[in-house]
């Protein structure tokens, strides 16, 4: 009898457990051949794959050179972070996850950029992430992450802190410390001065969660601008603080209002109405807003529509790929008086670059491993409008940008390679095959 309790309790205990998980975020699995090593410096504990030392040691330099500065104002008790790096798939981005606390890296550059190396990027964008959570490690959160552990960081974060401010943070982190970084650059701004000359200024909570009616800015464009206003207003002090109240006393409710309406005199919907508005005023009197512009006729005006990478045919029609809120993104041929047709639907396509000529498309898109989520490619295919077919001219690559020739015999393309070193290939526009590859001196 009491072996079949024993056993039955043990029964009981494995269904219990069978969906448990170890991690709150999984970004995926790298494939099982990928050999790994670490690198320990006083800051962080880099993971990599063995062919990517060389971009490991350089990660661990720059994040010790730029720890003091990427902390500034907050300065936090400072650990040891653990970064992953991933070197087998297309994603160009970074995450800083609380729970457990780590980073994931993904090295290969976004091909929409600006004048900022991607290893000096992620280094001040990421690491200024990493500051956020440690410095929230004091007072009363402090107390919940002895007792609970890294979720109790996430718990705070996702309670308190807006997504505006995390990301306009780190914004104003990788342009403060750099001669580059996103605060510099013109098509950054350009969504919220659209939004602030046409439609005006939204309501905080729209510009916060966004619409299904209306496009709005992302919160790092607006972040950028309410994190720079804070700095330029009141200094260091605003954030610190109001970082500082939040960890130390979340059980105010409104820790984060609190302090930005001890410096600006009203809370942080007073403080966003205050920083859009005089926003819209300065690029109004800076002539920012355009009041003569000529467009082609659209047969939905009211619905937000963004046609990209337009190209004109030899008939005077033009080609672009047309993104909208209700529908997946499409290539359209439009006539002079605004009517579209639709020419191709591609799969998960980059929305990156799209080239042609009156009887031919050429673009990337996305090809994924049947095993590994982290191993996944980036493919040319192209269109052809007299006989309506789609081919794939490559397989398990990783090419970007095509442009084609105007013979319409070769495509151009950029290779990032698994060490992350950058080629410019040049394709065969009939079957695929490499014509010749080309590197640069020092990638």
């Amino acid at each position: 009898m009491k072996n079949l309790v024993k056993y039955g309790v043990g029964f009981l205990l494995f269904l219990v457990v069978l969906d448990g998980k170890s991690q709150f975020y999984v970004n995926g699995q790298d494939p099982a051949s990928v050999h790994w090593q670490q690198l320990k410096t006083t800051s962080a504990t880099i993971i990599f794959p063995t062919e990517v030392v060389e971009l490991a040691q350089k990660y661990a330099n720059l994040i010790e050179l730029s720890q003091k500065a990427v902390s500034t104002p907050y300065f936090p008790k400072l650990h040891t972070t653990k970064i992953v790096m991933h070197n087998r798939g297309t994603l160009s981005n970074a995450m800083v996850s609380p729970t457990p606390f780590h980073a994931n890296f993904y090295h290969t550059p976004d091909q929409v950029s600006y004048a900022q190396k991607w290893t000096k990027q992620l280094a001040l964008h990421e690491y200024r992430h990493v500051v956020q959570m440690l410095n929230l490690r004091q007072g009363f959160t402090e107390g919940l992450h002895v007792a609970f552990g890294d979720q109790a960081i996430g718990i705070i974060i996702g309670g308190f802190l807006p997504f505006w401010f995390i990301e306009g943070d780190a914004v104003f982190c990788e342009t403060i410390n750099s001669k580059s970084g996103r605060g510099r650059s013109p098509d950054f701004m350009m969504d919220l001065k659209a939004q602030l000359a046409e439609k005006g200024m939204y309501p905080y909570d729209k510009a916060q969660y966004g619409s299904y009616r209306d496009y709005v800015p992302d919160h790092y464009t607006l972040g950028y601008q309410l994190v720079l206003h804070g700095f330029l207003e009141y200094g260091n002090q605003l954030w610190d603080q109001t970082l500082n109240r939040v960890a130390r006393k979340p059980y105010t409710f409104t820790p984060f209002s609190t302090v930005i309406r001890r410096f600006a005199g009203t809370a942080k919907v007073g403080y966003y109405k205050k920083v859009t508005g005089g926003l819209q005023k300065q690029w109004k009197s800076d002539g920012d807003f355009p009041t003569n512009t000529d467009f082609i006729n659209q047969p939905n005006p009211t619905d937000f529509t963004n046609y990209r990478f337009a190209f004109p045919l030899k008939s005077g029609e033009i080609v672009a790929e047309k993104l909208s809120m209700d529908d997946i993104n499409r290539f359209v041929l439009i006539d002079a008086s605004g009517k579209e047709r639709i020419l191709k639907t591609p799969g998960f396509d980059f929305m990156q670059s799209l080239a042609g000529n009156d009887s031919l498309l050429v673009w990337n898109e996305k090809g994924y491993d049947a095993r590994w989520a982290n191993r996944n490619y980036s493919v040319i295919k192209t269109w052809n409008a007299n006989t309506g077919k789609t081919r794939q001219l490559t397989s398990k690559t990783n090419l970007f940008s095509p442009a084609l020739s105007h013979d319409a015999t070769t495509i151009a393309a950029i290779r990032a390679d698994e060490q992350s070193k950058y080629h410019l290939q040049l394709i065969d526009c009939h079957d695929g095959h490499v014509v010749t590859d080309i590197s640069t001196p020092e990638n």
